[in-house]
């Protein structure tokens, strides 16, 4: 995408799950779903959220990228859904 587009995110799924902008990617909220995947960190971002980072289904997250560059997020719930959005300037 480019600088100045919009960056929208909805969950299409039935279970609750974050879309949360990370500097690494880690762990989650869940210590046995870390556990399982062997995620053993936890991405510090996780241990911030508050009640508007979750995202029920059918809700939406959207965010005006203002930078060029390479952001990473992931769901907070499930560590090992992933997405690196890469940003270019116009």
């Amino acid at each position: 995408m480019q600088v100045g587009q919009t960056l929208v995110a909805t969950n299409r799924g039935g279970e609750t799950h974050t879309f949360t902008e990370v500097d690494e990617f880690g762990g989650g909220i869940v210590p046995l779903l870390n556990q399982l995947t062997g995620l053993t960190t936890v991405a510090s971002e996780c241990s911030q959220l508050t009640g508007k980072d979750f995202l029920a289904p059918g809700a939406s997250f959207s965010e005006k990228e203002e930078d060029a560059g390479v952001e990473k997020y992931q769901c907070c719930i499930h560590p090992w859904m992933r997405a690196e959005v890469r940003i270019s300037q116009k």
